[in-house]
């Protein structure tokens, strides 16, 4: 959800059973990749299951890119946006 202009700041909430909280927890750096119509079904198929043991990447036929400043933060080419993310906090609710 959006949260501010300055800066621009988004919150994100994730359930802490899921493999993504654990990544968020460790990243300094994210990115929110927002797939099309096109890939509706695909993202269904991704969904249901972990990157823990899969690369999703190469298991579902789609393009890691970096972020323009070259850092590692991947998002995917296939999608029709991706928005990259600097972790400013991280707060585990109880």
């Amino acid at each position: 959800m959006y949260c501010g202009y300055k800066p621009l700041t988004f919150c994100f909430a994730i359930h802490d059973i899921n493999y993504s909280y654990e990544l968020l927890e460790r990243a300094t750096s994210f990115s929110i990749a927002i797939p099309g119509e096109n890939l509706s079904s695909l993202t269904l198929q991704s969904g249901l299951e972990t990157g823990k043991n899969t690369d999703k990447f190469d298991k579902f036929h789609i393009t890691p890119i970096l972020s323009e400043d070259g850092e590692y933060c991947m998002g995917i080419q296939e999608c029709i946006a991706n928005i990259f993310c600097k972790k400013n906090k991280f707060h585990k609710s109880k």
